[in-house]
């Protein structure tokens, strides 16, 4: 995931030191000369994992912190979708897109949930993937019906 999106989530040096630590452990790999940090596949699954038990994991935190990941998102994806010198931010957001939309429940979308799967609706079917982009704009569209109404505005327009 690009390194950009962990901005502001503490001070510099904090993460800096957080992000090494969790390097030493094996479990992220910093990729210094793409400004990117791939998270092991097991840290992300349990990270996403609710359980009581656990004081970091509780599922009021899991749900904050995916409430962050996808408002971090939705700052990060491009406004437009139509211009060419934005793909490339595009390409490498829709991953970490596709997996919100994966391993979330629809039943916990929120505004922003719907706005990032909208744009990035727009964004696919701009790109030919109708079929794909038809399935965010599904989803976007009920969730905004569940949290604001059929008839709000936001939910009427484009």
């Amino acid at each position: 995931m690009p390194r950009s999106l962990l901005d502001g989530v503490a001070e510099p040096p904090e993460l800096t030191r957080a992000l090494g630590r969790l390097a030493a452990y094996g479990l992220l790999t910093p990729h210094h000369d793409t400004a990117t940090i791939s998270v092991h596949r097991l840290v992300q699954a349990v990270a996403r994992t609710p359980d009581p038990e656990d004081p970091h994991r509780r599922p009021a935190l899991v749900e904050a912190a995916r409430d962050q990941a996808t408002a971090r998102l939705l700052a990060a994806a491009p406004p437009t979708w139509h211009d060419p010198a934005r793909w490339p931010l595009w390409r490498v957001l829709l991953p970490h897109i596709e997996a919100l939309a994966d391993h979330t429940s629809p039943g916990t979308d929120t505004v922003v949930t719907a706005h990032l799967l909208n744009r990035t609706g727009l964004y696919l079917k701009s790109q030919g993937a109708v079929s794909r982009a038809t399935r965010y704009y599904q989803r976007a569209l009920a969730g905004l019906t569940k949290v604001l109404g059929a008839g709000h505005p936001a939910t009427l327009g484009p």
